[in-house]
């Protein structure tokens, strides 16, 4: 009751104009209070700490003392064991303020701490490159260059920053122009913390509020990868990979929308002849697109061992070895197609002409001896049929 009523007095005492009013805060005043209690820092005031310098850096980014403020707030941190939060805010004291005295500080901090964390420490050098595209500029290109980074982190653990930044960007520069692509990060951490439904809603939303970015692409394809592989829903999934192969054929997802396609025709529907079909599709349509060798390899698979269809798989395993006739991979193919032959259609003179044709390519190889051996063995068994 005591309390109430002082505060109901200060209140009524600021309406009756009994006070002076007070002159606005500046973020000199905010910040040398702040570094004060830095300085005297008990550890059980950290949680009180970095909520104000969080908020101070939001409220005034541009002010002098921000480079030393994101550097406080990273020590606060690291003070605290939030390493990932810690490495985070030495980033972006880096990216927004280069040309920083600062810059060298947080610079030892990313990779100090990079060095402990299991996850980044086999990526110091990577971080470290990436630490140095930061560079003078206009403020959004500086604050998107720290988002780019924190994209390359951990988003397990800083699922929340990722948000929170990508959110504080958009307030910040309603009209960049890359708004899409910070919203596709904040989308995708979505996913990192396991969250997909989540994920599948963003990327929505992005897809409603950005209809003609560049991004859509990667979205639809994001989007089926998550509804097929977490939710189990491919009747959902395959429209959306229709569409970027359809309407994004030059997209780097097109050839990987077909892929999936493929796998869903095999795995989800076990419709064999079908995804045998998407991956021709796939390998006439991109055939210099990663994953194409994988294909055609998989067709050699569904004929032998889903349709047991042993002539056709042996061909794909030639096909696959004509197309490169020095690499080593063809010994093994053209052996394959030989002992399809010999142990399962018992066409043993086909089975030799594969043999003779790692005798005549591959000379040399270790394995010659047993070639020739078997070649003979195989013409005592077409002279017993004949």
């Amino acid at each position: 009751m005591f309390k109430t009523t002082i505060l109901i007095l200060c209140v009524s005492a600021i309406m009756l104009g009994g006070f002076m009013p007070a002159s606005a805060a500046t973020g000199d005043d905010a910040f040398e209070y702040l570094s004060g209690v830095y300085e005297r820092f008990d550890k059980k005031l950290g949680d009180y700490l970095i909520a104000e310098l969080e908020n101070w850096l939001a409220i005034w980014p541009d002010n002098d003392n921000a480079p030393r403020g994101h550097f406080i707030l990273a020590k606060v941190y690291e003070d605290r064991g939030a390493r990932h939060q810690a490495l985070a805010t030495y980033a972006r004291g880096i990216f927004l303020h280069p040309a920083s005295e600062q810059r060298s500080h947080c610079r030892e901090g990313v990779k100090r701490l990079a060095s402990r964390i299991k996850t980044y420490k086999e990526r110091v050098p990577e971080l470290e490159a990436m630490l140095e595209t930061a560079a003078p500029g206009k403020p959004a290109d500086r604050f998107f260059g720290y988002l780019e980074f924190l994209s390359h982190l951990d988003a397990t653990k800083l699922h929340a920053r990722t948000q929170s930044e990508s959110t504080r960007f958009v307030i910040r520069f309603p009209g960049d122009r890359r708004g899409d692509i910070v919203n596709l990060w904040a989308a995708l951490s979505w996913s990192n913390r396991n969250k997909h439904r989540e994920t599948v809603l963003a990327l929505e939303k992005l897809e409603a509020v950005y209809p003609t970015s560049l991004q859509l692409p990667c979205s639809r394809f994001s989007r089926a990868d998550i509804l097929y592989r977490e939710l189990g829903d491919a009747a959902a999934a395959r429209p959306l990979l229709d569409n970027v192969i359809a309407n994004y054929p030059s997209s780097s997802y097109a050839p990987r929308a077909m892929a999936l396609r493929a796998e869903i025709s095999l795995k989800g529907d076990k419709n064999y002849n079908a995804a045998i079909e998407d991956l021709r599709r796939l390998i006439d349509g991109w055939p210099t697109a990663p994953g194409v060798y994988e294909a055609r390899l998989s067709i050699a698979d569904i004929y032998e061992k889903k349709l047991k269809d042993y002539d056709k798989a042996a061909a794909e395993c030639g096909r696959i070895a004509a197309l490169d006739p020095t690499a080593e991979e063809g010994i093994e193919l053209l052996m394959r197609a030989g002992r399809l032959h010999e142990s399962k259609t018992r066409n043993y003179a086909l089975a030799i002409s594969y043999y003779q044709e790692i005798v005549a390519r591959y000379p040399d190889h270790m394995t010659i001896p047993n070639v020739k051996k078997k070649i003979s063995k195989l013409r005592d068994k077409v002279a017993e049929q004949d």
